[in-house]
């Protein structure tokens, strides 16, 4: 992404937030909501248009994740694509924090694999939910909150104070207990001693975020870098990890796909990618991107060293 850093991108999107949620979503939903819904596509060219790094980013997301022979046009509408679900996801949190309750979600398609989930958690011991940036938050937390008697959620502070005072507010409305990334050892400790209580932690495994540590792997035949977190927390207490993922259909329903446990039995490695768990995690990690690559919400490149910087 020539010289500019990813928080360099998150910072310039989290401004670009501040001035569309307060200025124009938080309004707008009061005011006229079906409105602000049909000018979603404006404002998506409107990002394109005005975001040079996070277009050329998309771009060359865009080669890896699209089927191969993918050209410059197929690459425009992916990325046009990811910014409208960003712009899609940035409204429906607008709209859940402005609510006095979480209302019922009716719009849930399916859940799979649910049956191992239950069959694994008899046995107890906690469970790690590795999840990725895709879909909608509210829907796979109220499902998650039905299914455990605690969920702690582990999440980076957004640049942006409006998009984190109203992630803030669905957290606790969720019932979720929250743990900011960059609390470093505290939460470690935390989520360490909640699944110690046979309770349940879900954190992304898809970004390494700042402050945190990554390891470097191969995803979908290229080299990125993926959070060491969630594996080393599976590793040193036992619990398994499951990988979880959520997206929305045509219909604009969601389906939340749940895979099989991931068993670490306490086995550490310090080399992340020569554990056979990783390479189950990553593989179904691939699966989802195949079938869903625009709902995956990565704004800067997922692959930094693969491709040669030849996008504009």
């Amino acid at each position: 992404m020539k010289g500019s850093a990813p928080t360099d991108v998150i910072a310039r999107l989290g401004l670009a937030e501040r001035l569309l949620v307060d200025g124009f979503l938080c309004p707008g939903y009061r005011i006229a909501p079906g409105m602000l819904r049909s000018l979603r596509p404006l404002l998506v060219r409107l990002i394109w248009a005005s975001a040079p790094d996070i277009r050329r980013s998309l771009r060359r997301n865009a080669r890896i994740l699209l089927p191969p022979g993918n050209d410059e046009e197929d690459r425009r509408q992916f990325g046009l694509e990811v910014l409208c679900e960003i712009q899609q996801f940035t409204e429906e949190l607008v709209r859940a924090s402005s609510r006095d309750e979480i209302e019922d979600e009716a719009d849930i398609n399916s859940i799979g694999n649910i049956q191992q989930y239950f069959a694994r958690r008899e046995r107890g011991g906690g469970i790690v939910i590795a999840t990725a940036h895709m879909g909608s938050f509210e829907v796979a937390a109220s499902v998650l909150v039905q299914m455990e008697k605690k969920v702690h959620v582990v999440y980076a502070r957004d640049p942006s104070k409006s998009i984190e005072r109203m992630r803030s507010k669905l957290r606790r409305d969720l019932g979720v207990i929250e743990h900011a990334v960059d609390d470093g050892i505290e939460t470690w400790r935390a989520l360490q001693e909640a699944l110690e209580r046979d309770e349940a932690v879900a954190l992304p495994a898809d970004r390494v975020q700042p402050g945190q540590v990554g390891f470097d792997c191969e995803l979908l035949g290229h080299k990125t870098r993926l959070p060491s977190g969630p594996f080393k927390l599976a590793m040193t207490t036992g619990s398994p990890l499951v990988p979880a993922f959520c997206w929305r259909n045509h219909d604009d329903e969601y389906r939340i796909t749940v895979e099989a446990p991931i068993e670490f039995d306490g086995e550490y490695c310090r080399n992340l990618t020569e554990h056979p768990g990783v390479r189950n995690f990553v593989e179904a990690f691939e699966t989802a991107l195949r079938n869903n690559p625009t709902q995956w919400l990565m704004v800067f490149d997922a692959w930094p060293e693969s491709l040669e910087r030849t996008d504009s």
